[in-house]
């Protein structure tokens, strides 16, 4: 990626997936593909991050893990 504004925000929507194979949040090792998304805003000054703003959705994820 090249930037050449001096101040620009940039928007990331990322999907992760993982086997769930030890214990998270109380709830024991399932084996389980799991799937999450989440989104990162990045303000870019000079050409690096100067801030950085995410978010993921946990909820998805522990809905994931204990579903039957």
């Amino acid at each position: 990626m090249e930037l050449r504004d001096e101040l620009r925000v940039v928007a990331i929507r990322w999907t992760a997936e993982g086997t769930h194979q030890g214990e998270y949040l109380g709830v024991s090792p399932t084996g389980k593909l799991i799937l999450f998304r989440g989104i990162e805003i990045l303000q870019i000054v000079n050409g690096q991050v100067a801030e950085r703003w995410g978010e993921w959705d946990g909820f998805d994820l522990l809905e994931q893990l204990r579903a039957p």
